[in-house]
């Protein structure tokens, strides 16, 4: 049940005088007079009904991130903004959402590979045989470690991407932060299907169906954004895609780097 404060004769907000003790609303602030301390459970409730149910931002944005690439920037870029999750927001909501996924999904510890000499003993005791124990790390660690330093190194280099994206569209008479709202979108996208790689069996598959998807999905993109000849979108996807792999390795071997470093220090 929950629990009502006393009634005071001023706002507990500001302190300013309430006009009378049935006012429902503070006339300087606008708080409400009525507070109550919910209990957990209709602290949930309200947490739903209000973001999910009543506003349906959510459903609605999910609805045209996965299904209608480019859809949510082109609505951006025409004033539809109420009925989505702003484009910051929804970038740092999955991206945290993948990394606490991550860490709820991996069991082997990508940041302090096994050693040679570990590892045997390792996999023999999770009942595999000693024999498929290889070299440090393990496929799966190796794996895992792809996804959760490739997430990281994406998360950093969003403002290149951003860049990438604004040279190789100069006649769009965009600025910065229009390409940045494009590459937020994208890589919630992205942030998705991290996340939902964290959670799959490592796999040869894995990486090239993560480059696929998130290829594909760009390409898409850019093409309902952007417009122009898709033949030319093309070349300029392989462009981004060659730059942005690379400065991916490079951040990607660093996080690693240091990582590492600091788990053996």
């Amino acid at each position: 049940m929950s629990h009502t404060l006393n009634p005071s004769p001023f706002c507990r907000n500001c302190g300013a005088t309430l006009p009378d003790k049935h006012a429902r609303f503070c006339s300087s602030c606008g708080q409400t007079t009525h507070l109550e301390i919910p209990t957990f459970a209709e602290f949930m409730h309200e947490l739903v009904g209000h973001y999910v149910a009543l506003e349906g931002k959510l459903a609605t944005t999910l609805r045209a991130l996965l299904f209608s690439p480019g859809k949510l920037t082109r609505d951006y870029f025409d004033g539809r903004r109420q009925r989505h999750i702003p484009p910051l927001r929804l970038y740092l909501t999955f991206s945290l959402i993948f990394f606490v996924v991550f860490k709820l999904a991996v069991n082997v510890p990508v940041a302090a590979p096994q050693t040679p000499s570990a590892a045997p003993a390792t996999v023999a005791a999770e009942g595999r045989p000693a024999a498929n124990a290889g070299a440090s790390p393990t496929r799966e660690s190796f794996k895992k470690a792809i996804v959760a330093y490739g997430a990281y190194a994406m998360f950093f280099l969003i403002p290149i991407f951003t860049m990438f994206l604004r040279v190789l569209y100069p006649r769009r008479q965009l600025n910065f932060g229009s390409h940045l709202v494009f590459a937020f979108h994208v890589h919630a996208l992205f942030f998705i299907a991290f996340s939902i790689a964290a959670l799959l069996p490592a796999g040869p598959w894995l990486v090239v169906g993560l480059f696929v998807i998130c290829g594909a999905y760009l390409q898409m993109a850019m093409q309902a954004v952007y417009g122009g000849r898709v033949y030319l979108n093309l070349m300029r996807l392989l462009a981004l895609f060659v730059i942005y792999a690379f400065c991916m390795a490079i951040t990607t071997a660093g996080i690693a780097g240091w990582i590492s470093m600091r788990a053996a220090a």
